[in-house]
């Protein structure tokens, strides 16, 4: 749930801490019903207080009290992201411990002081330090940092500065932390006051990246990881281009470039074709601009004057700090007596459902530890309709959002992040439909399989339907090898697919390469498929589980183009054991 709208903070180079100008804070009454709703109602299995700065929100303790007492930590996993190391005390580090974070997530941006202040990120060395303290006094392992290179003034004393504070942070922490470290190119950004910045030449970034991943090679628990210069520069392009950028974005989409947000679908060939197609200039973004140059966002008044923007830029460049709003008014414009600040009340009344730390964290202990003693069950469905074409990673979190939706008494594993201990039947490929699924499930109480039935029947909606449940005994270990397949096929295919099937019984052996990007695989079909034979006009066809993608295998099988299967009707219909 969103807590909170807007940042205080004013760090120079954030397109979100201006655009969302004021801070606006939700009622945590009302939060706190949103979510416990939200959970029962919908089985989430993380609860999360969402904003820029969740930490500097007024009630954040009493409310992250109240969501530990009040929510089943059991089933929902409560979450709390964006926190700052500064703002960290006795009470909210005894939260943290009942949350049950892994690790510390710190965003310094820049390594010195002085390029702190420049980027007006009001967090000290000793505060960085203080923070990976806590971590390891709260058990963490891990920490997360985040530096950003190419900003405003920053020199070659700017990024050995990122040096010397990683090395301060591995002396805290000795070697079995593992560090990880993200460099990230600066982008100007419109809104803010570096949107007149120049960003810095791909080259150079690139050098300043291997440097820092040179110094700490040898380091095996320090992890250094840079974002890719070319889709940086294409944020920046997107971020600052003018209507002359349409005509560039337009023609890159042409030439292929269709899945950028993914790496694999990354082509930068693809816009700088385009840039020289359509004459449009790629390095204007690195030039500085000036006070009275127009800028393609101009005619958008997000109620932050860009006097008080260029007003900010220079106070960076003379290095000074501007002070957080809630310290006082800094005069950006945006507060007037329609819209302005809303905060509140810091004594909220979800202190009452506060519980003492001791008791809830033996609450937790409780439901964590010990043997649990179990019931199995087997749940039998179908999966058809639109669910077909949810893949098997998706239809587990859908399985534990309905357990979690049910007051059956479900085992759930132990640790921070519980979840309801699930087997799922073997995974069905994306778009076939299956008749008799099946998952594995454990109660903490003996109950009939027919009241079990009554209870998750209701859950299942759409293509799913629950057809049976029954008892299965841990100790046995009937696997399926094999499942049962029927492809409806047009009545106009039936002699084609009937040559091809003769065809595959009369060979000895049928191999297929299946090319992988960790070395290829090759199967004999022969080996694979157990029986294939015509029905009227359908094909019944039983083979491995352990076996090729079902499109894979019907392509080769029956020399036909994916487009085409994916027309056809394919049912797994049941199971082949051992």
């Amino acid at each position: 749930a969103e807590i909170m709208r807007g940042c205080t903070r004013g760090c120079r180079f954030c397109h979100a801490g201006y655009f969302y100008r004021p801070v606006r804070e939700r009622s945590a009454e009302a939060i706190l019903e949103d979510l416990l709703q939200e959970t029962e109602l919908y089985g989430w299995e993380e609860a999360g207080l969402i904003s820029l700065s969740s930490s500097d929100y007024t009630c954040i303790r009493p409310l992250l009290e109240a969501l530990l007492h009040k929510v089943d930590q059991h089933k929902t996993h409560v979450s709390l992201p964006s926190l700052r190391v500064d703002s960290f005390d006795d009470r909210l580090v005894a939260l943290l411990k009942e949350v049950g974070r892994e690790g510390l997530t710190i965003a310094p941006e820049a390594g010195s002081q002085r390029l702190r202040n420049v980027i007006n990120k009001n967090l000290s060395e000793e505060e960085i330090l203080q923070g990976v303290r806590i971590a390891k006094q709260l058990g963490w392992q891990r920490i997360k940092l985040y530096f950003m290179l190419g900003l405003p003034t920053e020199t070659d004393e700017d990024i050995e500065g990122i040096a010397a504070l990683l090395s301060l942070i591995l002396t805290e922490t000795g070697r079995q932390f593992q560090i990880n470290v993200t460099l990230s190119p600066f982008v100007p950004k419109p809104h803010t006051p570096f949107q007149w910045s120049a960003m810095c030449e791909p080259e150079e970034i690139l050098r300043r990246a291997l440097l820092i991943k040179h110094w700490f090679t040898r380091y095996k628990n320090v992890k250094i990881k840079y974002h890719t210069i070319e889709s940086s520069l294409l944020e920046a392009i997107l971020s600052k281009g003018d209507s002359n950028s349409a005509v560039w974005l337009e023609q890159a989409w042409k030439n292929g470039a269709k899945y950028d947000g993914w790496k694999e679908g990354f082509d930068w060939d693809y816009w700088k074709a385009a840039s020289k197609q359509t004459g449009y200039n790629l390095t204007g973004i690195h030039k500085e601009k000036g006070l009275n140059e127009v800028l393609p966002w101009d005619f958008i008044d997000l109620g932050v004057s860009k006097e008080w923007l260029w007003m900010e830029r220079q106070k960076a460049l003379q290095e000074e700090i501007s002070e957080d709003c809630r310290e006082g008014c800094i005069g950006c414009g945006v507060c007037s007596s329609d819209c302005g600040m809303q905060y509140t009340e810091s004594s909220s009344p979800v202190e009452s459902a506060e519980t003492p730390p001791d008791e809830m964290e033996q609450k937790v202990v409780k439901q964590t530890t010990g043997y649990i003693k179990s019931w199995g069950y087997r749940l039998i469905y179908s999966k058809s309709g639109d669910f077909r074409f949810v893949g098997h990673l998706d239809w587990m979190r859908m399985v534990f959002r309905i357990v979690r939706r049910s007051s059956l008494p479900f085992v759930f594993t132990q640790g921070y992040n519980p979840h309801p201990k699930i087997s799922l039947g073997p995974a069905l490929a994306v778009g076939v439909t299956g008749e008799r699924e099946y998952l594995d499930f454990y109660l903490t109480e003996d109950i009939a399989p027919e009241a079990v039935l009554n209870q998750l029947k209701p859950l299942f909606y759409g293509g799913l339907e629950l057809i049976s449940v029954i008892r299965i005994d841990k100790k046995e270990n009937n696997q399926p090898v094999e499942d049962e397949l029927l492809i409806t096929i047009g009545a106009n295919e039936t002699l084609e697919v009937a040559a091809h099937l003769a065809q595959f019984h009369n060979s000895e052996s049928l191999i297929w390469t299946k090319h992988k990007s960790k070395g290829d695989k090759e199967y004999d079909l022969k080996k694979v498929i157990s029986a294939a034979k015509l029905e009227g006009n359908c094909i019944r066809l039983i083979k491995l589980l352990q076996s090729p993608n079902i499109f894979d295998l019907l392509g080769v099988l029956l020399h036909k183009e994916r487009d085409t299967l994916y027309n056809w009707d394919i049912r797994r219909v049941g199971f082949k054991t051992n």
